[in-house]
């Protein structure tokens, strides 16, 4: 389990973190490399527009995620048995 938590925290790229690991953004790491990643993407789109017809990707910073969010209906059955 330590070794999973391990890769987990620090070698896993989160989509729902704009790929960054949990270890980077817990130590702050995340905007900078978020923002390197914006540059690295627009200059390979202005070097081959031809390749890059849609859109990039968003690389700005999220804000909180959560490993298992409440829905709003899972909240309220909670809620109402109480």
């Amino acid at each position: 389990m330590k070794s999973f938590v391990s890769w987990y925290n620090g070698a896993h790229l989160h989509s729902a973190m704009h790929f960054d690991t949990s270890d980077a953004r817990h130590a702050g790491h995340d905007r900078a490399m978020l923002a390197n990643r914006a540059i690295l993407y627009a200059n390979a789109r202005a070097q081959y527009p031809e390749r890059e017809s849609g859109k990039t990707r968003n690389w700005q910073p999220t804000g909180p995620v959560w490993l298992n969010p409440e829905t709003e209906a899972r909240a309220l059955e909670i809620r109402d048995t109480a």
